[in-house]
């Protein structure tokens, strides 16, 4: 969760003049019934001359200026923050928490109301998606009191939260004063994430177990262990290499070279000219390639142990590739987040890029919207690199029956 803490009442504090007392401040729907009731009673009182209703007509300006007095210097010694995560995938709960605290020793604070900002960074989008809000009842002198607003955000993209209103009318209700918190806080929303079925790890499994058969044959040819190593506790017994043992006149044992895992690279083509995806459209082939490529990063990148590339043609061609980790995940991911169909094809420049950045042996997996077949699209028609996976490329078109069998919702 990132933590950022404001101080309310700052420009207040900053205005020393008499404007402080008008700046953010207006009369409140029951304010102004209430001023007409006693602007009534003030025409009665010098109409007739009744120094009773005259009186009554100063009783009741009383608590109208007390409330003024009150909502002017309500936000003083208070602090908020807002606590929001950094990302959460789409359709996903969020959670946003206001916490306030009161840094006076024996002033109570009560029914402060802070309106949020919720807008989507996207050109073109609208301006505005959500005004939520949140209420603190009362706060204690010394304390901190946390209220929190939740939702969802069906559309994946980079949102800005803020800034925010904070009002009160405390303690009538007849005066409100308003006062901003310049508080701007990012949070992407993720691709939403499916789960791929059994019929995808069965496929990987066989084309994994006979790639590591044909390095297994290689391997013997030219010897299945690099050297040797001190004896340990817990090394079997089979491992023991008694000639070298006897030259060294300790126990050593082999060393065997570990298998790695194949790499893996995710190449996602969203064509071009198309129109963006509504906020509900997750059966939007678009949609469903982002998905289901955030999927693959998502689940590799949880097994750990090989190398993983992503490229994407929009918005220009864009690949990231590293170990699979944490790191490369939020990368990958808030790479997914913003994806869109290009305005021009652009899936040649991207295709030199991985190229350049993936080893001989790479498991290259095209995830495509087109119905074209994936060597067309390379520039001049050229035929994929030799040197590539070994020509090992899986073509995922979107939609299609082979992508059901790989891949579903949740």
């Amino acid at each position: 969760m990132r933590k950022r803490e404001r101080t309310a009442g700052d420009q207040a504090r900053a205005a020393r003049g008499w404007w402080r007392w008008f700046v953010g401040v207006r009369v409140s729907s029951e304010g102004w019934y209430y001023l007409l009731i006693v602007s009534v009673v003030l025409i009665i009182g010098f109409s007739r001359q009744m120094n009773v209703m005259l009186i009554l007509a100063g009783m009741l300006l009383g608590p109208l200026f007390y409330n003024w007095r009150s909502v002017v210097r309500g936000f003083d010694g208070f602090t908020f923050r807002r606590l929001v995560p950094s990302g959460i995938c789409a359709g996903d709960l969020l959670v946003v928490r206001w916490e306030a605290t009161n840094t006076h020793s024996s002033r109570h604070g009560c029914s402060f109301r802070i309106q949020d900002q919720l807008h989507l960074v996207e050109p073109g989008a609208a301006t505005l998606a959500a005004r939520p809000a949140v209420f603190f009842l009362h706060i204690p002198p010394g304390k901190s009191e946390t209220v929190s607003y939740e939702g969802r955000l069906f559309r994946r993209g980079r949102y800005e939260i803020g800034p925010a209103v904070i009002s009160t009318r405390f303690p009538f209700g007849l005066i409100e004063h308003q006062t901003p918190i310049f508080l701007k806080q990012r949070i992407v929303v993720y691709p939403r994430l499916g789960r791929l079925t059994e019929h995808w790890w069965a496929r990987r499994r066989e084309e994994f177990e006979g790639a590591h058969q044909r390095g297994n044959r290689e391997t013997r040819m030219s010897g299945e262990f690099f050297g040797v190593r001190e004896w340990q506790a817990g090394d079997s017994r089979r491992w023991i290499h008694w000639r070298s043992s006897a030259r060294h006149g300790t126990l050593v044992v082999r060393q065997f070279e570990q298998p790695r895992n194949r790499d893996v690279a995710i190449l996602l083509d969203l064509g071009f000219g198309e129109s963006t995806p509504t906020e509900d459209a997750y059966d939007s082939p678009i949609e469903i390639a982002v998905s289901f490529a955030a999927t693959i990063l998502s689940q590799l990148c949880r097994e750990g142990g090989t190398s993983v590339a992503l490229g994407t043609t929009t918005p220009e061609a864009v690949c990231i590739h590293g170990p699979a980790s944490t790191p490369l995940l939020r990368s990958g991911m808030e790479l997914l987040a913003v994806s869109q169909p290009p305005r021009q094809d652009c899936f040649g420049l991207l295709w030199r890029k991985l190229t350049a950045v993936i080893e001989p042996g790479t498991e290259v997996v095209l995830i495509t919207v087109r119905e074209r077949d994936a060597v067309s699209m390379l520039p001049n028609g050229q035929q994929i690199p030799t040197g590539v996976a070994n020509r090992q490329l899986t073509v995922m078109r979107v939609p299609s029956e082979e992508l059901k069998q790989a891949f579903c919702w949740e």
